[in-house]
């Protein structure tokens, strides 16, 4: 996916400031000029309001005017008039950073939630409940629950593995458990959850 990361103009007001000396066009005219607030966003999604800019511009010749051709007073001016000015930002400009702050809150309220219940898991095991293992390798995959009896946990390894954590989903079926099984103790399940080699625990309803 492309990520385009860049900054827009909303709300803006303008004035003229008298008495102007053009260095494009030499006449001695009026100064306009434009108060531009500006948010940033990321792929057309705003993000938060970051500053104001300010367009100068001869009321003779229509050209633009960059701020270093200014005469010194007119700077001092212009620096004036851009930080006084009032721009209140739309509540839209934030829509972005609240989504990114939704998504980061319901990521860690998942997150916890989810240890929480592993450990609940963890301590009482049932035939059906899945491991979510780290390998030697880097790689991931998940153990599947057959039998369990007093001292020991009965698992089909899947055989499949994932890059990531969460891709561990996506080959949690049933078909993907068949021939490699294997035994454990329950208290070698507790130290490979304590060592997060088993990362996760998760149950089907």
């Amino acid at each position: 996916m492309l990520f385009i990361l860049g900054t827009k103009s909303y709300n803006s007001n303008g004035g003229e400031i008298d008495n102007f000396n053009c260095p494009k066009c030499f006449a001695n005219t009026k100064l306009n000029y434009i108060v531009s607030g500006r948010y940033t966003f990321l792929t057309f999604i705003p993000l938060f309001p970051v500053d104001k800019e300010i367009l100068i511009f001869c009321d003779h010749c229509d050209e633009v005017i960059q701020y270093h051709q200014l005469e010194e007073n007119t700077k001092n001016e212009i620096k004036r008039i851009k930080k006084e000015s009032i721009l209140p930002a739309p509540f839209w400009t934030y829509t972005g950073s609240i989504a990114l702050a939704g998504a980061l809150f319901f990521g860690i309220y998942s997150y916890v939630n989810s240890n929480n219940n592993s450990k609940i898991y963890l301590q009482n095991p049932m035939v059906g409940d899945v491991y979510n293992v780290k390998m030697s390798n880097g790689f991931y995959t998940t153990y599947r629950i057959d039998k369990m009896s007093k001292d020991s946990i009965f698992v089909t390894v899947n055989d499949y593995q994932a890059y990531l954590p969460y891709e561990t989903d996506d080959i949690d079926t049933p078909e993907n458990y068949t021939d490699t099984k294997t035994k454990y103790s329950k208290q070698d399940i507790a130290n490979l959850f304590n060592k997060d080699e088993i990362y996760s625990i998760t149950r089907k309803e």
